[in-house]
């Protein structure tokens, strides 16, 4: 990352696309209401933001960019607001204000960073003058940015989409799309398009596997005469796709997902500017994940920074899943919020071997989540003896978070977790073998918490112990 500050500094964006002003209001919702069987939002905390559009050149000038912004508005007091919030974000902007239409405005009901409903107004009308201006507008930027984004929300603002990607081509400008609809003909000639697997169903069909989808995103491409493109797929992370090359797949980063809105909006615009400042496609994409990770951690649309994607780039990219105590007591509060049940496990995994596997998989069966509390090197000698633990504590817990069924890794120190468990709290906690109940480090804690233990079965057969003695005398 050394040096990249530095680089996108000053790259000239031009986003062209439907904007939209995002309103919040965020409360409590404990009681219903007496006139209807509905939540009753008990309203504490209000707030507006540049969405659409004007959310990715938003994120640009954040991200360091020098931005223009060309979409429309009505002129109403939504307008001005928007406006001013461009404004300040230092986002240039061209904007049309029709006298004919109201602001495009979306207003969300949130409690405990739940969405209760999401609330639009869309009456935004374009005139022949009004593409007129959008056209001659953009003739005239292009010349001087380095790279365009085109953020179709499917509002009407990029009806002619084609002839602006036609404009910017002859100029030597790459033009990314962020695309909406089922006809990706209007994209002919542009560099990459960066849809969800909705929308890529929605265009390219569906598929059985992966060669499939393959051979959808080649389909797509070639009939469409566009160079790459970059499907994200939520908790599958991204796949990027380039003409005659195998296809790359980037792992998802966020640790937690509170709220996907504006997550597209933030990809295409790191992608935008690490590409006009000469990066190349997959180091673009690579960095556009780690933004996006970090974005659907909050509530909202939300611009981030280089010196945050700097701060997570290491424990994103190398310890995912691996988290300390204060972390995972962190996340535990914001577990609760959202309802999601927590299952919890712990034991010295120094030899991973099929029984291991099976029983983490059960017990990720019990609950939505599972972390895998892990015994330090030091507590393992104290337990097994001075030739144990056989692998360290970090290879320990990388070959546990490999695992699809682990959601996350916490080592400890002392002989058991006992500390751990009377803070953590688990909904459910499990352990193998034959213990009582009442036997089991942390079960009194979580049933008096209200939570369950439960006594989860070995495969027969597997054992650590035994995997050494056999290796030993062979």
């Amino acid at each position: 990352m050394e040096g990249l500050e530095d680089k996108l500094k000053g790259t000239r964006v031009l986003v062209v696309g439907d904007i939209c002003l995002d309103c919040y209001w965020k409360g409590d919702a404990s009681r219903i209401s007496p006139e209807a069987p509905v939540p009753v939002l008990k309203v504490v905390e209000e707030g507006k933001k540049p969405g659409g559009a004007a959310n990715v050149a938003v994120n640009l000038t954040a991200l360091g960019a020098k931005c223009d912004l060309i979409g429309a508005i009505g002129s109403d007091s939504e307008g001005k607001e928007l406006k001013d919030l461009l404004k300040k974000a230092k986002v240039n902007w061209e904007l049309i204000e029709s006298s004919n239409s109201k602001t495009i405005v979306k207003y969300r009901m949130m409690a405990k960073g739940q969405q209760l409903i999401r609330i639009d107004r869309e009456e935004l009308k374009l005139s022949n003058h009004d593409y007129s201006f959008i056209k001659e507008r953009f003739e005239t930027l292009v010349s001087d940015v380095d790279v365009v984004v085109l953020s179709d929300y499917g509002k009407g603002l990029l009806k002619y989409s084609k002839e602006l990607i036609e404009i910017a081509n002859n100029k030597n400008v790459k033009v990314l799309v962020d695309p909406k609809g089922n006809d990706y003909s209007k994209y002919n000639g542009s560099y990459i398009i960066t849809p969800n697997t909705k929308e890529f169903i929605e265009v390219a069909g569906s598929w059985e596997d992966m060669e499939g989808m393959n051979q959808c995103a080649i389909d797509l491409l070639e009939n469409n005469k566009i160079t790459n493109l970059l499907v994200t797929r939520s908790e599958k992370g991204m796949s990027l796709f380039k003409k005659h090359e195998k296809r790359i797949d980037f792992a998802v980063t966020a640790r937690e997902v509170y709220d996907v809105t504006g997550a597209g909006d933030t990809v295409i615009a790191m992608i935008a500017i690490c590409i006009g400042a000469g990066i190349e496609l997959k180091r673009s994409v690579e960095l556009s994940n780690i933004a996006a990770g970090i974005v659907v951690g909050r509530l909202g649309t939300a611009a981030i920074t280089l010196k945050e994607i700097q701060n997570n780039k290491d424990s994103v990219l190398q310890n995912q899943k691996i988290i300390k105590l204060d972390e995972a007591l962190n996340y535990r509060v914001k577990w609760k919020e959202k309802g999601i049940k927590v299952v919890m496990t712990n034991g010295c995994f120094d030899i991973l071997h099929y029984g291991h596997i099976k029983y983490l998989e059960e017990a990720k069966l019990q609950g939505d989540l599972l972390c895998v509390l892990v015994n330090s090197d030091e507590s393992i000698k104290h337990l097994k003896g001075e030739e144990r633990p056989v692998n360290v504590l970090m290879d320990r817990m990388k070959l546990l978070e490999a695992l699809e069924c682990v959601d996350y890794v916490i080592p400890f120190y002392s002989e058991t977790p006992l500390k751990e468990y009377n803070q953590l709290l688990p909904d459910i906690l499990v352990k193998g073998g034959d213990y009582e109940i009442k036997d089991i480090v942390g079960a009194e804690a979580v049933i008096n918490n209200g939570g369950t233990v439960r006594k989860l079965s070995f495969v027969k057969g597997y054992s650590t112990s035994e995997i050494i003695d056999y290796i030993k005398d062979s």
